[in-house]
């Protein structure tokens, strides 16, 4: 049972009549968020060793040589995730990918010629088949050889609905991580404000701290070190894991590969896991940071509760462009595969 708030909080500063009817204009749930964690990754620990340990630098601190040792370990650890990431893009995209697309755009030029003909097919800038529209002749599908049958018909994109759903899924968990580095973004450039000078001698007590003013200086070195790293990473992992799925010429591998690629992102948390030590993981978790509805009654409102299903939207808008407009796996493209492997299934062997 949900029983919907009567009265405002006497603490509210909503008790004029004119505030009292924009209260109510909205549902009567008010959630005043907290000062909260940046999470347990690699990137949030430099984000807090950069601010924590500099501020007491800058205030004086004799623990000199330990600040500094755990700034530079802690970026150093940033350096790390992100070059491994960058360096398993580069194998998985030369080892794996370039493999891949060179196999499935073969496969897809051998069907082309063989079910249009010399006469009804050309050549694309890639030097592959490709037939002219209205001369597919799908009772030539016999004379494709068994094995280019079976592989064509296990194209990707003559499977449109079960891709579309695997790459959606794949990008909906790069976007799990590409929204908390864009929460974390707003958080700590917009709604945190920019001050002249910072420092707090009870950073130094080993309890909970919370980042309320940050200098210019400040903002523009957590940004390059610790948020900037994150979008780049993540939205190379989406482009170059939607391509990867998108040439594998195997429908079971293409699950198998896109439960593979979640492993690039949660790097970030098995090394904090694996290699941040207890007080460091302390010192991490107990630093807050404002929340997104700093400074406002934080009502509920259409945007606040179902604003995050935007995401979703973004999401599928993406796979979207990309199946039907950005992906360069299979150029030109003539969606005349799926209709021939449903017509002659007994000519198929999967």
């Amino acid at each position: 049972m949900v029983r919907l708030l009567e009265t405002l909080p006497e603490d509210s500063e909503l008790q004029s009549d004119g505030a009292e009817d924009t209260y109510k204009g909205h549902l009567e749930e008010p959630f005043a968020e907290e000062p909260e964690s940046m999470g347990e990754s690699i990137f949030a620990l430099a984000t807090a060793s950069v601010i924590r340990d500099w501020m007491m630098l800058k205030g004086g601190s004799e623990a000199i040589h330990v600040r500094v040792m755990r700034i530079a370990s802690s970026v150093l650890l940033v350096v790390f995730c992100v070059s491994l990431q960058f360096f398993l893009l580069y194998k998985v995209y030369h080892l794996l990918c370039e493999k891949a697309v060179t196999r499935i755009r073969n496969d897809y030029s051998t069907y082309e010629l063989s079910m249009y003909g010399d006469s009804h097919s050309h050549r694309n800038k890639h030097g592959h088949y490709r037939g002219e529209p209205g001369f597919l002749d799908d009772t030539k599908f016999s004379d494709v050889g068994k094995s280019e049958r079976d592989s064509v018909c296990q194209i990707p994109l003559a499977h449109v609905e079960y891709i579309f759903a695997i790459l959606l899924i794949w990008t909906l968990t790069c976007a799990a991580s590409l929204r908390k580095a864009v929460e974390h973004t707003v958080q700590l450039m917009i709604i945190t404000p920019t001050v002249s000078r910072v420092f707090d001698h009870n950073l130094d007590m080993g309890g909970e701290v919370v980042i309320e003013g940050l200098t210019c200086g400040m903002k523009l070195t957590v940004a390059t070190l610790c948020l900037l790293p994150q979008f780049i990473a993540v939205m190379a992992l989406n482009f170059l894991g939607c391509r990867w799925l998108l040439a594998t010429n195997d429908l079971g591998e293409v699950l198998l590969n896109g439960l593979a690629l979640e492993f690039l992102l949660v790097l970030k948390t098995l090394l904090y896991e694996a290699l941040t030590s207890k007080r460091n993981k302390h010192m991490t978790e107990n630093t807050k940071i404002l929340p997104l509805s700093h400074g406002d009654a934080s009502l509920m409102t259409c945007m606040s509760a179902n604003g995050s299903l935007m995401w979703a939207l973004v999401s599928a808008v993406w796979v979207y462009l990309y199946i039907y407009y950005v992906q360069s796996v299979l150029p030109g493209y003539l969606w005349d595969v799926a209709h021939v492997c449903k017509k002659y299934p007994l000519l198929l062997s999967i």
